[in-house]
């Protein structure tokens, strides 16, 4: 799935503004983390602004985009959301560096596979993560999140969130329960209820954690060292967490740092992070076009008797084509299953 034509759009209205700044080419991640002299210099200029009247409008036109495929700027507009009735230059600063980087990345598409095969099989995989205190302007915490269902061939997004803890956690450890208890309350657990009802049968939800203290407490529901200090509210959540974790088709497992879907709704990443974590979620730049062919032959002109379906794949510059027995049926939207391996050679006929 892509959103070519309305980031377009999205840019089209930002140059519309008087005296927009020049977009800078090669803008490769979307948050711009201020510096100590920024942060001095501008965060207090508030008179001087080239966005304060319509930044609300930029904004919200992002966020469609971002609620829809581009999961990578969720941070970003979380973030500069919050000075609307406040806009200072800083928030100018970073709105231009955000901008650049839709003008740079306006081709990426959210890709997705799936397996009709693997329906008896497929699990809800659910990503929570939280940022403690990753801010310079404020000591809550940003919770974020990511399900999709998977399988062994199967990979397709279907929720994910950024939003900012409405109280301050004390640990890295109270934030990751906070953002569990939200993704298991508002995405995981009806997901599943949704997903067992087309299916007719029992979807299990995984809950994939990188924080071994986080997983402990839930499993416990109930920790020593944070006794003193939890409030009300962080106990309720974790009760919430603790419990629901007890039913069988509810499993809570670890994962390393570098493997959390929900690390890129947490905080800005640079570049050397920014993109895996972007491929990991199957965001990157991929043509991906899919055809009836309307002769019985195949590439190798040999006559066949069969109906084929022509299969050209784009990634990285690098052209691909693959012919495979199966009538093409156009639909709404389509799958680009592009990094399945098997799947290609079997097509290929190797």
């Amino acid at each position: 799935m892509d959103m070519d034509n309305y980031a377009t759009q999205a840019l089209d209205m930002y140059h519309a503004v008087p005296y927009a700044p020049k977009l800078r080419e090669g803008v490769c991640y979307p948050w711009h983390e201020p510096t100590k002299e920024e942060i001095s210099q501008l965060s207090d200029k508030v008179d001087s602004t080239a966005f304060g009247h319509c930044a609300a409008s930029l904004l919200m036109k992002l966020l469609y985009a971002a609620r829809m495929v581009r999961l990578d700027i969720c941070y970003a507009i979380n973030n500069l959301s919050r000075y609307v009735s406040r806009w200072n230059a800083l928030c100018d600063k970073q709105l231009v560096h955000l901008f650049g980087y839709i003008k740079n990345t306006r081709q990426s598409k959210l890709h997705a596979t799936c397996d009709s095969n693997e329906l008896p099989t497929i699990e809800l995989h659910a990503y929570p993560d939280a940022d403690l205190a990753g801010t310079f302007d404020s000591t809550r915490a940003t919770s974020g999140g990511f399900i999709h269902i998977g399988g062994v061939n199967t990979f397709f997004q279907l929720d994910w969130f950024s939003k900012r803890q409405t109280a301050t956690a004390h640990s890295t450890t109270e934030a990751e329960l906070i953002a569990a208890s939200k993704i298991l309350r508002e995405s995981l657990v009806p997901l599943m209820s949704l997903w067992s009802l087309m299916l007719d049968r029992d979807v299990k939800g995984i809950i994939h954690e990188d924080n071994m203290s986080t997983i402990e407490v839930i499993k416990t529901g109930y920790s020593a060292k944070l006794r003193h200090v939890m409030p009300r509210h962080y106990r309720t959540s974790l009760g919430i967490v603790h419990e629901m974790c007890q039913d069988p088709m509810i499993d809570v497992k670890h994962i390393p740092t570098a493997e959390q879907m929900g690390d890129l709704m947490t905080k800005g990443l640079a570049r050397p992070k920014h993109d895996p974590a972007c491929k990991m979620v199957g965001l990157y730049p991929c043509i991906v076009g899919v055809t009836a062919l309307p002769q019985l032959t195949s590439t190798s002109d040999v006559p066949t008797s069969r109906q084929l379906t022509r299969e050209t794949v784009i990634y990285d510059g690098v052209v691909e084509t693959y012919e495979y027995e199966y009538t093409y049926q156009p639909k709404a939207y389509e799958f680009a299953m592009c990094t399945i391996l098997d799947r290609a050679c079997r097509f290929a006929g190797g």
